[in-house]
């Protein structure tokens, strides 16, 4: 970083504005450095200040949080001194902060304001959803009006789509800095409001880690997300963070599942392709037999995968030289390469390398006179190693762009799923995972996540080791459904329209509600057109959450407002129902129902039914009645590519202290993969007898098994 600023004029405001002088003496001191200095330079990396996002910036912060938790933070037995003693301890804002915070938000305000004006109508139309000129006129103002901001604020956090991306995304984080930056400067009670939630933390860290309620976990990190924005405590914030929020979900699928939806035969002719080799024009019609295997690549950093085609390519040529007719076939054995890679950003690419080997035989030579045709012999003997050479070059090109093309076309579809799907709506809603780590062995892909919010904590110890005993496995604990759930619909309106409309964009619900629906045909079973009707429910702030114990799960839905079926009820409300898992006969996965009910949400905290409750209650009931059944999952079916691997019988299912744990097993002659998927790992070219076979390869050199191969 230090030699890349040095190159700019704008380095040395950067280094004081990092404080990078004052990090290397606190780094010089190893595990003696000050836990408060370098957790302030930390904060002054992600500080969001404009330029920050450049790779350069952000891997120092990586290595330095890294460094910093590994090294600086405090054992879990001394958290609560900390807390104690950050109870004292206030950290000022004074008016050159608040300027800095401002200047910031100015200077995003100002780059998003420009890059809108470009779009003429649809730009001013955004300006007015975000209500960008009330923006404008707080910071033009000397004193701003806090509330109108907060407005501003909760347009650029609403879940629509565009405002994921980084230029809107800068104002919407330094808006929030601002905001919280003038409330720590201003505010004459903050510092007692921060000194009682300090307190109050302590008093639940006091509590050993296994005794804490769901509850109380939450308590914990609303206010590590309160002192985060106020700029206290930096270093019990990522302390407490460390020791009590922990990775929530694991996952993997072995290299035969990869294998089986990389899996696919190439069966191409291709006919009057025109080309030029030694002067020669060519007319060439080609028929490629081949065959596409995937396997896994070790990769430490992000999962890797690679497709790998064998084949062979078939040619009949006519050449034309001078008046002389070359008639020609061809056999050139091929092999391709191309590298896959998963990360937080989705899948990407590298180029692909490709090698051909190419032996041509001259059937005949025509001319109009014969000794024509014999010196044309002669010239085509000598030049056949070269054309040879040149014609495996040529192919060994055009596989490698075919790949590259295959994979540009897939690659945009996944990037598409992968954004519109899940990082798009979570990067809106400032939920994206905070760990979301890919890795790959020889045999397997792997995932792991922390999804938890500033607000939120993970699992409260450590997972359980996962072992690798399936085609496909995974562990969750509970902490990442509520987490997700209250980041996507907490205090959100959700419609029956909405609820259709996402079923309808999934191929699984869309089979699960197809098998579902024939159950009920086939059991005779009809449907109240009363529960048919459209319907609305505004979720609580704890809107859905699960708990896993005794091989079992309790799902609650908790709402606020109701609609449909009659008037608008708002009265708080929970649904809960629990199920049992059982592994089916069938080798699918049954969910038994065992108990449910719907009560005022109160009554979770100790309240009772009250005789007001039971109109909405009662109503509620005998809607859910429909729903609340017992239900049986078939063998799983994974979509896209991954059809082709068959169906996969559920194996293993556990759910115990939060966690549950699901093993995958396909089933044998499901699908369409063939048992020479399994064959060798690596790329082979079968020999040629011919002396004058050419083999050539394209693509450029990579460490690993392309470049070993050469």
């Amino acid at each position: 970083m230090e030699a890349w600023l040095g190159r700019y004029p704008q380095g040395p405001g950067w280094h004081r504005y990092l404080h990078t002088e004052q990090l290397r003496a606190e780094m010089a001191k190893g595990e003696a450095a000050d836990r408060e200095q370098v957790a302030a330079i930390l904060a002054k990396f992600r500080s969001g200040a404009k330029g920050l996002d450049d790779h350069h910036f952000v891997n120092v912060a990586k290595a330095l949080a890294r460094w910093h938790d590994e090294h600086l933070l405090p054992p879990a037995d001394e958290l609560v001194e900390l807390a104690r003693a950050d109870s004292e301890t206030f950290i000022e804002m004074d008016a050159d902060d608040v300027a800095t915070a401002k200047q910031t938000l100015a200077s995003a305000t100002d780059t998003l304001g420009s890059w809108l004006d470009r779009y003429g109508d649809n730009g001013a139309r955004w300006k007015r959803f975000l209500n960008f000129s009330d923006l404008e006129a707080q910071l033009a103002a000397s004193e701003p009006d806090l509330a109108v901001l907060e407005g501003v604020a909760r347009q650029f956090t609403s879940d629509t789509n565009g405002l994921e991306m980084p230029k809107y995304l800068a104002v919407r984080d330094a808006l929030r800095v601002y905001l919280d930056t003038h409330q720590v400067a201003h505010n004459p009670t903050i510092k007692q409001q921060v000194q009682q939630q300090t307190k109050v933390l302590t008093r639940l860290l006091e509590k050993p880690t296994g005794e804490l309620t769901v509850r109380e976990r939450e308590a914990i990190g609303q206010r590590l997300a309160f002192f985060e924005r106020m700029g206290q405590s930096p270093t019990l914030v990522r302390a407490v963070r460390r020791h009590h929020s922990h990775v929530n979900f694991a996952g993997y699928v072995t290299e035969d599942v990869v294998a089986a939806a990389g899996y696919r035969d190439v069966d191409r002719s291709q006919e009057g392709i025109r080309d030029s080799v030694l002067g020669t024009s060519l007319i060439i019609d080609a028929k490629t037999k081949a065959e596409v295997t995937a396997d896994v690549v070790p990769n430490e950093e992000r999962a890797a995968f690679q497709l790998l085609l064998t084949g062979v390519v078939r040619t009949d040529a006519v050449g034309f030289n001078r008046g002389v007719t070359i008639y020609s076939t061809g056999r050139s054995t091929i092999s391709g390469r191309k590298m896959f890679f998963l990360d937080e950003n989705g899948l990407s690419t590298e180029p692909a390398t490709a090698r051909a080997r190419t032996n041509n035989h001259i059937d005949g030579i025509s001319a109009k006179r014969r000794f024509v045709e014999r010196i044309a012999w002669r010239k085509a003997s000598k030049q056949k190693c070269a054309a040879d050479r040149i014609g495996a070059r040529k192919t060994a090109r055009r596989v490698r762009a075919d790949m590259d093309d295959e994979a540009t076309d897939r690659l945009a579809d996944a990037k598409r799923k992968y954004e519109d799907g899940f990082r798009d709506p979570l990067v809106r809603r400032a939920a994206f995972p905070e760990v979301m780590k890919f890795r790959s062995t020889d045999e397997v892909l792997q995932l792991e996540l922390l999804q938890a919010s500033r607000k939120q904590l993970g699992a409260p110890q450590t997972m359980p080791a996962l072992e690798v005993s399936n085609d496909i496995g995974m562990r969750m604990h509970q902490s990442l459904i509520n987490n997700l759930a209250a980041s996507l619909y907490a205090e959100r309106t959700l419609t029956s329209e909405e609820v259709e409309k996402e079923s309808e964009n999934s191929p699984l619900m869309r089979r699960f509600k197809e098998k579902q629906r024939a159950k009920r045909e086939a059991a005779g079973e009809t449907v109240d057109d009363e529960l048919e009707k459209p319907w609305a429910i505004t979720f609580a702030k704890r809107p859905i959450t699960v708990e896993f114990f005794d091989g079992q799960v309790k799902l609650t839905i908790r709402g606020t407002r109701f609609e449909g079926d009659g008037p608008v009820n708002e009265r708080d409300m929970s649904i809960w129902v629990v199920y049992k898992f059982e592994l089916g006969d069938n080798q699918g996965l049954k969910l038994a129902l065992q108990e449910w009910d719907v009560v005022p949400t109160e009554v979770e905290t100790g309240g009772r039914i009250e005789f007001a409750d039971e109109p909405l209650r009662q109503k509620l009931k005998k809607r859910f009645a429909e729903i609340f059944k017992d239900v049986e999952l078939d063998p799983l079916e994974l979509p896209g590519e991954f059809k082709k691997a068959g169906q996969f019988a559920y194996s293993q299912v556990q759910a115990e202290e939060g966690w549950f744990s699901l093993g995958l097993d396909r089933i044998p002659g499901t699908g369409a993969i063939k048992d020479r998927v399994a064959k060798a790992k690596t790329v082979s070219l079968v020999a040629d007898d011919s002396p004058s076979a050419a083999i050539v390869e394209t693509g450029e050199a990579t460490a690993g098994p392309s470049a070993s191969r050469r």
